[in-house]
């Protein structure tokens, strides 16, 4: 709205933000599952005992979700090759996402 983008545009945007969103909260969970404090840099297991997409689903299925989420970001934006999406992928691949 700041920038003056029309109606079709802030959607767009808001479906990206709430997918990578969504991505991002997954991935945490799955690190919260399988990692280790030193290699994600905080503590680990805070959410066991807690309904998280990996005891939802499991770790494979977790995993399958968090790269179809972000291809859904990456479609709602229109041009996967924008620098918005380039920069999101880039996060996510830093962190050790591979898809």
């Amino acid at each position: 709205m700041i920038a003056g983008a029309d109606q079709t545009a802030q959607m767009r945007a808001r479906l990206f933000a709430n997918r990578l969103g969504l991505a991002f909260q997954m991935w945490d969970d799955l690190q919260d599952s399988v990692s280790t404090s030193d290699a994600i840099g905080k503590d680990v297991h805070k959410d066991d005992g807690r309904v998280t997409f990996v005891t939802l689903w499991g770790e494979q299925r977790t995993r399958a979700a968090i790269a179809e989420t972000i291809d859904e970001a990456l479609a709602s934006i229109g041009d996967p090759s924008c620098p918005l999406a380039l920069y999101a992928l880039n996060l996510f691949h830093r962190a050790g996402h591979g898809g």
